[in-house]
């Protein structure tokens, strides 16, 4: 996985892995642990009285702030948690327009604290290096999940 991959996973989980007043993250990649400072980010968006999936929406939602051209989409169920989202930068756009000509699509099964499942778009380069066109969080593996999910990839 290049780097810019390993960045785009890692800027995606924090919202994830994050626990209030945390001061340093850990994200392993294969046999690498990468720690990141996070205390900037900490102190500006993740707050106890919310919830993780808000913090995660809240932080995404600033980044898209910075760059408009990112595409954040979600979905809550009815008490308020988090059912589906899907985040694509202006850079997942970019390599999806250069390499997109074959997708992969591909979920994990619920492996994070939140029993969510994480779906990856990736394709290859043309040096072939893993091409990350997107990102989704899925509550659910259902029909209407992947529907909801391709639906809203396709919008980019």
């Amino acid at each position: 996985m290049d780097n810019y991959g390993k960045e785009t996973i890692k800027n995606f989980c924090k919202g994830l892995l994050l626990k209030p007043k945390a001061d340093v993250l850990k994200i392993t990649f294969s046999t690498q642990l990468k720690i990141v400072k996070i205390s900037s980010i900490n102190k500006t968006f993740i707050r106890e009285d919310i919830s993780d999936s808000d913090n995660l929406i809240k932080l995404l939602n600033f980044i898209k702030l910075k760059n408009p051209k990112n595409i954040l989409a979600h979905q809550l169920t009815k008490d308020e948690k988090l059912s589906k989202l899907i985040w694509i930068s202006d850079r997942m756009k970019a390599n999806f327009d250069n390499f997109g000509d074959v997708i992969l699509f591909d979920t994990t099964f619920k492996t994070n604290r939140f029993k969510l499942s994480l779906g990856i778009f990736l394709g290859i380069s043309n040096n072939g290096k893993n091409s990350f066109f997107g990102i989704t969080l899925l509550n659910n593996e259902s029909e209407e999940s992947f529907i909801w999910t391709f639906q809203k990839f396709h919008i980019r």
